[in-house]
């Protein structure tokens, strides 16, 4: 059978030949996971594509992540489920930490855009989190960053059924433009 890919997102967007790992150092630990705090829960939520730094970033140079909202006890926090890559300068290279939650700021908040993707159920979540972990992550250049790691996720989330061919396809044009 011949993987399809949504419109836009080519099926190179990350070559095999730079796939070489998640980015991960023995000697670097990884980040907090809040999730003992504000654990996912079982039931459906919107999952969104964030656009962050909006106002002062050119477009490429702005960080993508794929989320969703978490309930935590203090609705004055906001709680999100990510998934996405960061840059590691000193080793030039994109780290995939697998998901993690993490308090969102108002400031963030206020100099992002965030896009719905769809609506998920806890378990359609997991399988999403099961592909982005096992995403490899590429080296830092000038032709490759995390939003090329984002749409290799989400192609790889529709050819699994998890979300539509054409919200990501729409979301994706949001994103670029945005």
């Amino acid at each position: 059978m011949a993987l399809s890919c949504p419109t836009g997102i080519p099926q190179n967007a990350i070559s095999i030949s730079r796939m070489n790992s998640l980015g991960r150092c023995d000697r670097v630990p990884p980040p907090i996971d809040m999730s003992w705090r504000a654990p996912d829960p079982d039931m459906p939520v919107a999952v969104c594509l964030r656009i962050s730094q909006v106002h002062t970033l050119h477009p490429r140079s702005r960080h993508w992540a794929i989320f969703w909202d978490v309930p935590y006890q203090d609705r004055n926090i906001r709680a999100n489920r990510i998934l996405h890559v960061v840059a590691d300068q000193g080793r030039k290279m994109f780290i995939n930490w697998g998901p993690l939650t993490k308090f969102v700021s108002d400031d963030d908040r206020r100099s992002s855009r965030e896009l719905m993707l769809g609506v998920m159920d806890l378990s359609s979540r997991r399988r999403l989190e099961a592909i982005s972990s096992h995403m490899p992550t590429s080296p830092t250049s000038a032709d490759w960053n995390g939003q090329d790691w984002i749409e290799a996720v989400l192609r790889e989330a529709v050819l699994h059924g998890l979300f539509a061919k054409d919200s990501v396809e729409s979301v994706l044009v949001a994103a670029r433009a945005a």
